[in-house]
């Protein structure tokens, strides 16, 4: 029985016109990827005033509790929400601690899109591992609902710390290759195939993950840290690959400053 007293209903893409006619009846509409998710999730509140789960998706235990507190807010389960909470933790500690032992000291670059890729962020820092930087291929630190709470980076920065060589960008790979070289990390994490071979080429072990879900809730850092040590035990296949790889990119450029081709004469303003 759903602890809850919900049921589910997915719009897309695993529904039907005719579950589509009964979506402005829902009790609220929740999310997995903010970057595609929260145009429809914002229609329906400021159209059919269903509220919309605003918190950033549930990766790792932070953002997976106040997620979690989110919907029993919206829905008015704070109680039931507790009671399931307090059971996953009994359940999934122990073992993250676990994981965590291993993982200690560890680095981790990572290449996503914004929503997957920050939520990414979180988990490999919840998990204990540095993160020695990130190409996120875009940035929205406001959502179509125009509410600052779903800015999924600014969680992460703000519960586990600064990211150094954060970069957004649209797939250079010359200047991921670049930093790659520079950073080398034990591991390169990549949600999108065409850009773990860069990974590859260097010796770093690549993991690629296509599933967004693999990584979602309580369950889902135990699965990321399976996943991760994985591949960090199992890397001799990318050690010899980089033995017998070549890059298009010469020495000259991987010695360069990977944003040196950016105009210095235009006013690019950081925050």
């Amino acid at each position: 029985m759903n602890p809850l007293g919900y049921e589910v209903d997915y719009i897309v893409p695993f529904s039907t016109v005719a579950q589509l006619e009964h979506i402005s009846e829902a009790a609220a509409t929740i999310q997995i990827c903010s970057t595609l998710g929260t145009y429809i999730g914002a229609a329906l509140e400021q159209v059919y005033g269903v509220p919309e789960i605003k918190s950033p998706p549930a990766y790792g235990i932070a953002g997976t509790d106040r997620w979690m507190r989110e919907i029993g807010r919206v829905l008015n389960r704070q109680g039931e929400i507790e009671e399931v909470i307090a059971k996953e933790h009994e359940r999934v500690l122990p073992k993250l601690e676990e994981y965590r032992n291993k993982l200690q000291g560890k680095t981790a670059y990572l290449t996503a899109g914004a929503a997957h890729g920050h939520a990414l962020i979180a988990l490999l820092q919840e998990l204990g591992m540095t993160v020695q930087g990130a190409a996120i291929f875009h940035h929205d630190p406001i959502y179509d609902n125009g509410d600052v709470v779903s800015d999924a980076l600014a969680h992460a920065v703000n519960t586990y710390g600064d990211v150094p060589n954060y970069n957004v960008c649209n797939k250079q790979a010359y200047e991921l290759v670049n930093i790659l070289n520079k950073v080398r990390p034990d591991i390169m994490i990549a949600r999108h195939g065409g850009m773990t071979m860069w990974g590859a080429k260097l010796g770093i072990p690549t993991l690629l993950i296509g599933d967004e879900q693999l990584s979602f809730g309580y369950q889902g850092v135990l699965n990321y840290a399976e996943r991760i040590l994985e591949s960090l035990d199992n890397k001799e296949f990318v050690i010899n690959l980089a033995k017998h790889s070549t890059m298009p990119y010469t020495k000259w450029w991987l010695e360069q400053d990977p944003f040196s081709f950016l105009r210095s004469d235009l006013d690019v303003k950081t925050y």
